[in-house]
């Protein structure tokens, strides 16, 4: 009877550990927000296209606007892998500067202007 049981521990055992394994696997996905960034941009893209086919013509406005936020976030997904190139990546960073400064000084220009 011991000899029947033996296999069934081990299997039990074996999902126990791989349970545990998959648990630290999936915290240390979790830990990176580019990843939590890609999900999200993938349930953006889900929901883009279900509405894009449940909608009627007059209401297909919310489906653009939800592909516009889910273009701009894959451009930025982009723009991070430019970031890590060796060329494209002080580039990056020098055209994020400067859209910060233009931001910076429209918003200040605005002021004066009120």
């Amino acid at each position: 009877m011991h000899n029947l049981y033996s296999p069934l521990v081990s299997l039990v055992q074996y999902c126990c550990c791989l349970l545990q394994i998959l648990i630290v696997k999936f915290k240390l996905y979790i830990r990176d927000p580019w990843n939590i960034f890609d999900q999200l941009m993938y349930t953006i893209l889900l929901v883009a296209i279900i509405l894009r086919f449940t909608l009627s013509d007059s209401d297909f406005v919310a489906a653009r606007y939800v592909y516009t936020i889910n273009l701009i976030m894959f451009y930025l997904r982009i723009l991070h892998l430019y970031y890590i190139h060796v060329h494209l990546g002080p580039k990056v960073i020098v055209i994020w500067r400067m859209v910060q400064y233009l931001r910076f000084s429209t918003v200040r220009r605005q002021n004066k202007l009120s």
